[in-house]
């Protein structure tokens, strides 16, 4: 089944991004912050998880810190129609990887 909705890949970086409206209904957000995903360069790896890890783990999400086009990626604001707003959503405490987490 082939979702025109949810085609076209949109990331940080890409030219004319966020105005060119390129971005996903839904997409997995990964902690690594490259994208791997929408470039297509690979189907995910083990620094897409959000985790807490003493040597590579991401284990929090905040808003950017000044200018929303500046990130840090990945963040909690969100975009519509091409414009950036911070959430102030923070999100933190995460655990690590385990069965039951």
């Amino acid at each position: 089944m082939y979702l025109y909705g949810n085609s076209r890949e949109g990331y940080p970086g890409q030219a004319g991004w966020p105005a060119n409206n390129n971005h996903y209904h839904v997409a997995l957000l990964q902690a690594d912050g490259r994208y791997d995903l929408e470039r297509g360069n690979n189907q995910g790896d083990y620094s897409d998880f959000f985790r807490f890890d003493y040597y590579f783990g991401v284990d929090y999400l905040f808003p950017s810190h000044t200018d929303p086009m500046l990130g840090p990626f990945p963040n909690t604001d969100s975009y519509r129609w091409g414009l950036i707003a911070q959430t102030n959503h923070f999100i933190s405490g995460i655990s690590a990887t385990a069965p039951v987490m």
